[in-house]
């Protein structure tokens, strides 16, 4: 009789421990899932921060490059007119 409760406590025990192993592979499989998701938002957020920086780089470089016309136009103004070089340059920021 005796043997027999040892083996059922120890079916008891194993069916307990298979039970616990399946819950935390459960529980770290969701915890594997919610940072894969986070991980996945992170690189979306960071690279549309990348594109943000990106767009504001271009304007930049527009606006610099229509200033750069601009001062440019002006002295080709001048020297059509063959006077001093007189220029007032606004700077848009």
């Amino acid at each position: 009789m005796s043997d027999n409760n040892t083996l059922q406590n120890n079916s008891n025990t194993q069916t307990m421990s298979d039970n616990n192993t399946l819950r935390m592979a459960e529980m770290l499989d969701k915890q594997n899932s919610r940072q894969h998701d986070f991980m996945k938002l992170m690189m979306e957020m960071n690279n549309s921060a990348r594109l943000s920086d990106q767009a504001r780089d271009d304007r930049n470089a527009i606006r610099n490059e229509n200033n750069l016309k601009e001062v440019f136009n002006k002295l080709i103004e001048a020297q059509k007119e063959e006077s001093p070089i007189d220029i007032s340059i606004k700077i848009r920021r």
